[in-house]
């Protein structure tokens, strides 16, 4: 029904399709994710003639689906300078055996959850995970083999060959939909599907615990790289001062301003929930000896160490807080290891996250997923961002996701149809009614 052309704002690295419900902004979204997540079976579904995607270094793309009474396939055709084409087709209407579903379903972990005859959704991502996929991960090599060489029972009628395979995981990408406030539970039967039992979490609950859980873990390795380098201190202590002749000492005043440093650096850390234990401040003298300066340039360096394994949570919780503690009024969010999100009234109660506003609810989920949900480098799909949040949240929004782009290094697509989103950003707009 419709032909799109749709440029990339490569240097801005956001760029916004916008348009009446009803134009396909979604399915584009979703089409994209597909390719690149190799979900071909959920492809398949998506009513498209072609697509074709065209790479910065020249690389191109493009996918042709063919359905008549002869043909009923997809073609792929990946170009990329200074090497050979690669072409696929894969065949769109095969009949997944019974025998091969019973199997999967003993052989895969109990995160995926089955929600159809032949889908499972992966619970810890909310996101439904192509069959080829979880035939080549999870089955046993000689059944594979057996049932790529049946010709009664063909998945593929060939394998996806490894440089298309490859150029498509390249490129990660993360769809955020625009139902995002729940998500599946990890627990019960692969069956539930037949029964339509399909039990929902909050994802303001599940990313709580998720963080909380990521925060223990960063403390943990930072708990062993601390054992080792306490443990290999002696010794290379005995190394340095053997070569103190050899090495210039600090200066008095530049062991001091790196110490206090480092205590700004334990603050700062320990705000935002990565740093937990107790330290006491280094009292130091006006002058020095080399010696003493030596043994305390080794231990700011240790330390420097340590500290530097939060670097990049600490950059992404301090943003997360910034915005959410902006947005939100009456409310004063935190983090830490033992709550995951805390958040306390202006009257000193706490309140559980679940019982924040839809708005709330929203804002905060988005900000999660752009942050610690999505690779770096990653191409983030985002669709309908609007979705219950106040006109003036809608006007900021923007601003706020240029920040978390250039924190993160990723580019962004959304759909939406709020010119409150866009607000002042028109340059950043596709006018799909227009025709792209």
């Amino acid at each position: 029904m419709f032909n799109y052309n749709i440029p990339f704002h490569i240097k801005e690295r956001i760029t916004i399709i916008h348009a009446p419900n009803g134009y396909g902004k979604t399915t584009i979204l979703k089409a994209i994710d597909d390719i690149f997540s190799r979900n071909f079976s959920e492809l398949k579904e998506v009513c498209f003639d072609e697509i074709y995607i065209q790479y910065t270094n020249k690389s191109s793309l493009k996918i042709t689906k063919h359905e008549d009474r002869n043909k009923n396939k997809m073609s792929f055709l990946l170009k990329q300078p200074k090497h050979k084409d690669i072409e696929y087709d894969l065949i769109t209407k095969v009949e997944i055996p019974e025998f091969l579903l019973d199997t999967l379903s003993q052989e895969l972990p109990s995160f995926y959850r089955r929600i159809g005859p032949d889908k499972w959704i992966d619970t810890r991502r909310n996101k439904v995970m192509p069959i080829e996929y979880l035939i080549e991960r999870y089955l046993s090599s000689h059944i594979r083999n057996d049932l790529y060489s049946h010709p009664s029972h063909p998945i593929q009628n060939k394998r996806i060959p490894i440089g298309l395979r490859k150029h498509l995981m390249s490129l990660p990408t993360r769809f955020i939909k625009s139902q995002r406030l729940y998500q599946f539970d990890q627990t019960g039967s692969d069956r539930n599907y037949i029964k339509k039992e399909r039990e929902m979490t909050p994802s303001v609950i599940a990313y709580s615990d998720e963080l909380r859980r990521a925060i223990e873990r960063k403390l943990a390795e930072s708990a062993s790289y601390s054992q080792e380098l306490d443990r290999t201190f002696p010794s290379r202590l005995i190394d340095k001062m053997a070569k103190i002749k050899e090495e210039r000492a600090p200066s008095s005043n530049s062991i001091k301003s790196q110490l206090k440093e480092l205590e700004i650096t334990r603050s700062r850390l320990q705000n935002v929930g990565l740093y937990t234990g107790s330290h006491l401040p280094i009292k130091t003298k006006e002058k020095m000896d080399k010696h003493t300066l030596k043994v305390l340039s080794m231990y700011i360096e240790d330390n420097e160490q340590k500290l530097s394994i939060f670097n990049d949570m600490e950059k992404k919780i301090n943003l997360m807080k910034n915005i959410l503690n902006t947005r939100f009024s009456h409310k004063d969010i935190t983090i830490n290891s033992v709550d995951g999100f805390e958040i306390t009234l202006i009257d000193g109660s706490k309140l559980s996250p679940e019982n924040l506003s839809s708005g709330e609810q929203h804002e905060l989920v988005l900000n999660y997923e752009l942050l610690f949900k999505s690779k770096e480098g990653s191409l983030i799909l985002m669709d309908e961002p609007e979705i219950s949040l106040h006109i003036s949240w809608q006007k900021h929004f923007l601003n706020d996701l240029q920040k978390i782009a250039d924190l993160t290094n990723v580019d962004i697509i959304i759909a939406t149809h709020s010119p409150q989103i866009i607000n002042d950003k028109w340059h950043l707009t596709i006018d799909m009614e227009e025709g792209g």
